[in-house]
């Protein structure tokens, strides 16, 4: 190594490190506040599982008969004699460090705890995201940009408002993209970089195995510039396959279970032409209207698909279209009870990416620099309001999974709801006269997300 750049690497250890603890304090600092997780069922069977991995060492939550008095909810099973998790269970892997401290004490199960350990596991984890995805950014582009579009990531996205405030399978699928996008971005000749991407594109899948697509996309680019990658990329997830294999196999009985019925006609019965516009647009799902950032995406696809394009982001392009269309058609394409775009969290990192290309021309001109903070305070401002003061009763009073055209209201949605509230609480305290309580709150307990 040369004498110059082996003195300077150290230093640039230690920036990288320091910059890394600045992006995790500062996403903490912001995500924590917020308060206890968001009370949804589709995150309740990640918030006790790592308890029973660290306590009885498995999967099933039999432990928990709280969770199952009564009926049985949409968010577990009852398979082979044993109360299992509805949903995938990677998430609920990726969370288990941060419950360690759990398994040196005795904690009530049922008291305040656990729901701490999920909200402080869930920012964690995408905390950590925010720094795979800015070391990615550097690689890309300038390390100003870098700092700008991990801030963006951070806070003007559902890293804010849904991945950050409880254990969905966002969060880990989220981190899981962004660890192999930094991964498989390395040098072609470390193949332990290779090892780690195929471990990370499996983990994608296993927390959410909608990530299929922005997996065979990732995996596409990096066989195509090496195919040797192949083999190493699959020793890599190898172990993961294993898992996925074993747990199918141990608690349904079957190793090619799916959350879902892959093949039904009722699991993808939605029109493209209703589904892509509200996911897309509608004022309560849209993803331009909660984080109109994205709009800047048209543009990187654009430059992308030129002759001299980035070829990370032409794949990237593909996995995310192909993924929206995807979404577009799911019979539930609003996510259930949620706020703002949830169901697209995944994509935020690969949509992140295709700014790079977009950025460069924003800043270019006076107007369009203008333009770009207005629209990046929006989709901060927007997820500020479901990370603060997101009103989830919203979805219940008339329930938005039997009228979901409500969610193309302009003037009766989450957002307008919150700031209304804010409106009158502060009118309140001026006059001095209370606000009567909303009525038609859903009572405490766990909302349907109905991923």
């Amino acid at each position: 190594m040369n004498p110059i750049a082996a003195r300077c690497l150290p230093t640039l250890k230690e920036r990288s490190a320091g910059q890394a603890l600045l992006i995790m304090v500062v996403a903490l600092l912001v995500y924590l506040p917020s308060g206890l997780p968001i009370p949804t069922g589709d995150a309740l069977p990640a918030r006790y599982l790592p308890m029973s991995l660290l306590q009885e060492g498995d999967f099933d939550l039999d432990e928990f008969p709280w969770l199952y008095a009564g009926a049985r909810p949409y968010y577990l099973q009852s398979v082979r004699g044993h109360f299992v998790s509805s949903y995938p269970v990677g998430p609920a892997l990726v969370a288990t460090p941060v419950y360690l401290p759990l398994a040196f004490v005795d904690v009530d199960p049922m008291g305040a705890w656990p729901g701490i350990f999920e909200k402080l596991a869930a920012s964690i984890v995408v905390a950590v995201s925010i720094v795979a995805l800015f070391f990615a950014l550097r690689r890309m582009t300038t390390t100003r940009i870098a700092w700008i579009l991990a801030t963006l990531y951070a806070f003007g996205t559902t890293s804010l408002s849904q991945s950050s405030q409880a254990l969905w399978q966002h969060g880990p699928g989220q981190l899981a993209l962004c660890a192999a996008i930094y991964a498989v971005g390395q040098p072609p000749g470390d193949r332990r970089w290779m090892w780690m991407a195929g471990f990370c594109l499996a983990m994608a899948v296993v927390c959410r195995p909608v990530n299929l697509l922005l997996v065979l996309a990732l995996a596409g680019w990096s066989v195509m510039r090496s195919p040797r990658r192949f083999v190493d990329l699959l020793a890599g997830g190898a172990p993961l396959l294993v898992f996925q294999y074993w747990y199918n196999l141990q608690y349904f009985g079957d190793p090619l279970h799916t959350q879902f019925p892959l093949f039904a006609g009722s699991t993808w019965s939605t029109p493209i032409l209703d589904g892509l516009p509200g996911i897309l647009l509608s004022p309560g799902r849209g993803l331009l209207v909660y984080s109109p950032i994205f709009a800047g995406c048209a543009l990187g696809i654009v430059q992308a698909w030129r002759r001299d394009g980035n070829s990370l982001l032409r794949w990237l392009s593909a996995g995310v279209v192909a993924t929206l269309l995807l979404d577009a058609k799911w019979t539930m394409w609003w996510g259930g009870i949620c706020y703002g775009p949830r169901l697209l969290g995944d994509l935020t990192p690969a949509l992140t990416l295709l700014l790079v290309p977009a950025v460069p021309s924003l800043l270019r001109h006076r107007s369009t620099k203008i333009l770009a903070v207005v629209v990046a305070a929006w989709s901060i401002g927007m997820h500020a309001i479901g990370a603060y003061c997101g009103d989830y009763g919203w979805n219940l009073r008339v329930d938005v999974d039997r009228h979901p055209e409500r969610l193309w209201s302009w003037s009766d949605n989450q957002p307008v709801e919150c700031v209304r509230t804010l409106g009158c609480d502060a009118a309140a305290l001026l006059t001095g006269n209370p606000r009567p309580p909303h009525p038609g709150l859903p009572p405490d307990g766990a909302l349907e997300g109905h991923d």
